[in-house]
């Protein structure tokens, strides 16, 4: 799992996001979209978050997952709990990520992004799940050795809710949007699929050829968000979208 990291850096170049479509779909069963909000984050924005992007940007690879599967999607998405790292820093009273800067980032998020997972909002297919333990640790610097906090556990919640989606008889299909290979697991039939459900299919940009998952990709490629269309059965899906993700995050 990973640790905190800063806003501090620079941020990209922001990317231009279409407009998401409103034509109906074709919706015949339900898939359970699982994704990793740290990742798809890096994925759109890079290091430094801007959320109202990072809603636009999901509202579209869910529409996306709903046309290649033709299913309606539920998704959830998964985040490092902000606030109880807030919370852990004022208590420890430890060096690291400025506060302030933290109480922004956590502002920002509920504002942009989090508060739209409603029903009635542009995100109302969506549940966020704010998770994860948070321990202290410790890095170095040329100007000695700093405290901060580790927040980790984020990866274990999504594999069950992934396992947990594919037992149930309301979800016909499951799709995992994450690149963190600790996840990759999640992704082995043995693991996941009862009997008649699909294996669990990986939603990603372009990663590197030795990743994790690869095992589990000979059959079924990826959809990937940084590409210009999905090919699936004998269906080729656009994503007009695709020019907003960052390729191997």
């Amino acid at each position: 799992a990973k640790g905190h990291q800063s806003s501090g850096c620079e941020s990209l170049p922001s990317r231009t996001i279409p407009e998401v479509p409103t034509a109906p779909i074709q919706e015949n069963g339900k898939v359970a979209l699982v994704v990793d909000g740290e990742y798809f984050t890096r994925a759109v924005c890079g290091e430094v978050p801007d959320f109202n992007h990072i809603n636009k940007a999901l509202q579209h690879a869910s529409r996306y997952v709903a046309e290649v599967f033709q299913m309606e999607v539920v998704g959830t998405w998964f985040c490092v709990d902000q606030k109880k790292v807030i919370q852990f820093l004022e208590e420890s009273h430890v060096t690291g990520p400025p506060i302030i800067n933290l109480k922004k980032l956590v502002t920002e998020q509920e504002s942009g992004l989090l508060s739209h997972m409603a029903p009635t909002k542009s995100l109302g297919n969506f549940t966020a799940r704010e998770t994860g333990c948070v321990s202290l640790g410790r890095y170095l610097t040329q100007d000695g050795v700093f405290s901060t906090a580790i927040q980790g556990g984020v990866d274990v919640a999504m594999a069950l809710h992934v396992a947990n989606s594919c037992c149930s008889p309301h979800i016909n299909q499951v799709v995992l949007l994450s690149g963190n290979d600790a996840l990759a697991p999640a992704l082995s039939p043995k693991n996941t699929r009862r009997p008649g459900m699909p294996p669990v299919r990986l939603c990603c940009v372009r990663m590197r050829k030795d990743s994790d998952f690869a095992p589990f990709l000979e059959d079924y490629p990826p959809i990937f968000l940084d590409q210009s269309s999905h090919d699936e059965g004998f269906r080729s899906v656009a994503f007009p979208a695709h020019n907003a993700f960052i390729q191997d995050v």
